[in-house]
Order: structure tokens, then C-alpha cells, then sequence
């Protein structure tokens, strides 16, 4: 994976051909793994979460609902097993 800054410091990632992409969350941690998602990277943009709408737990997983600097929502979830995020919007995105 590539990445460069460009304008207004927005981060780019560039994934080469045969990468599988996966969905890539920054997180602040303290505790535990995963306890504050602080951006996001969406089509090959790096979006600043501007707050955490919700927050819950279910069985081996981590929750939360968030909006973007851009105002879209996305939902993020973290599987402890895989040690992988999904991202799936729910807003604009």
C-alpha cells in the first residue's frame, strides 16, 4: 500500500492491483483495541470521524455508528476472531 498527502492534508492510499483491498480503520486505544475510531479510509480518502453517534458490543465484535468530517454516517465494526474492520455506510459515502 501507497500513501501520499495532498491538499488540505487529505491522505491518499493507492492498494497495488493484487492486493486484496480491506477496509482500514484508525482507532485510539488505551485499555483495549478498537475503543475510539478516529478516521477512516473511504475511496482512497482518509475522513476524520467528527464524532461517535453510537457505541455497542455484541458477541466477539466492537460497534459504532460515526459520523465524517464530510457529515456522512458510517457503521464500523471490528471482529476480534479476524482482527479486521467492516465498513458499511449508512449516509452520503
Amino acid at each position: 500500500m501507497l500513501f501520499s498527502v495532498g491538499q488540505d492534508d487529505i491522505l491518499s492510499y493507492t492498494f497495488p492491483l493484487d492486493c486484496p483491498k480491506m477496509d482500514i480503520v484508525e482507532c485510539h486505544s488505551d485499555f483495549t483495541y478498537a475503543e475510539k475510531p478516529v478516521a477512516i479510509l473511504w475511496n482512497n480518502q482518509r475522513l476524520k470521524v467528527e464524532a461517535i453517534l453510537a457505541s455497542w458490543n455484541t458477541p466477539g465484535e466492537r460497534c459504532f455508528r460515526i459520523i465524517t468530517s464530510g457529515r456522512d454516517v458510517f457503521d464500523l465494526t471490528y471482529c476480534e476472531a479476524t482482527a479486521e474492520w467492516k465498513i458499511q455506510p449508512i449516509s452520503g459515502g
